[in-house]
């Protein structure tokens, strides 16, 4: 049995149920973490909101979503667990539950969560290595199930890949005025040479970063790495896909890779640069590391 305590992520932050989402999205930025636990007055777990559900909740509130308090947003009554719970058990319960945190904590007499400890989270359990390709299949499998039993949650998935798409449309720019299922191929195309190129560990992170709705296929794939992928190829399947020369091929790759990097956490990012050979790292407009956000990076 192996304990899940070297991986409870203790920085979290617990917010009031009548919290907005202002707040919530400033203690993100603030403490570089992807969600925040909703408790109640007396301390008891209500929910958990992540930063895709401030995203989603912010489209559907429109203009004053700053001020939607996170009991709209939030997932109420989440999965906890407490930290006597063995790592094989948590993994079983996402896979299950179709979720990738897990608030853990402490319990009062009468079966209630009283104080929240930490979080576990599916991230951190892929960068240490504790979950392999086929859990994490079965955890976004279990996830996208989940997410298209809930009409709210699905319409927001749906908006996730919509807003992923508006950024990588703003980084190609007017000249070649792709429209969505150009989008929606050219996105196909690369991220599937990526994630093909990508050790399995780097490739998974990648794969969490993206739309919901873009990681079922990429999980199919076999994993890496695939050390024939590099940009000349990729630039030849761009070249046969849109009928555009090899500079103007380049060029989209290149925007590509801009789009990834205005849409991906910039910690997680540089760790799969690291794994990438030195001409695909010239898919991004930034140095690999950056020293400034690395001394704060947990």
């Amino acid at each position: 049995m192996r304990s899940i305590q070297p991986f409870i992520q203790r920085k979290v932050v617990v917010l009031h149920d009548d919290a907005t989402i202002r707040q919530a999205a400033r203690a993100m930025r603030e403490h570089r973490i992807g969600c925040v636990v909703v408790g109640d007055h007396q301390g008891h777990v209500v929910g958990i909101v992540t930063d895709r559900d401030l995203v989603n909740g912010a489209i559907a509130e429109g203009s004053q979503a700053d001020e939607t308090p996170l009991a709209e947003v939030m997932t109420q009554d989440p999965l906890t667990v407490d930290e006597a719970t063995d790592l094989k058990q948590i993994v079983q319960l996402m896979e299950e539950r179709g979720v990738r945190r897990v608030p853990v904590v402490h319990y009062s007499p009468s079966g209630r969560s009283v104080r929240c400890a930490g979080v576990v989270t599916l991230d951190d359990l892929i960068a240490t290595k504790a979950v392999n390709l086929d859990h994490l299949s079965r955890i976004v499998q279990a996830q996208l199930k989940r997410k298209v039993l809930s009409g709210r949650e699905a319409e927001g998935a749906k908006k996730e890949a919509s807003r992923f798409y508006e950024v990588l449309s703003s980084k190609i720019g007017p000249e070649l005025s792709f429209n969505l299922a150009e989008l929606a191929q050219l996105t196909s195309t690369a991220l599937d040479a990526l994630v093909r190129r990508l050790h399995h560990t780097a490739a998974l992170r990648l794969i969490g970063e993206l739309p919901l709705s873009l990681q079922g296929a990429l999980l199919a794939l076999p994993p890496g790495p695939d050390e024939s992928v590099d940009l000349s190829g990729m630039a030849t399947e761009v070249c046969l896909l849109f009928s555009v020369d090899d500079p103007t091929a380049h060029s989209i790759l290149v925007h590509f890779g801009a789009a990834l990097d205005a849409w991906c956490d910039p910690v997680v990012l540089d760790h799969i640069k690291a794994q990438l050979p030195k001409d695909l790292l010239n898919l991004f407009p930034a140095p690999t590391f950056y020293p400034e956000r690395s001394t704060g990076a947990a």
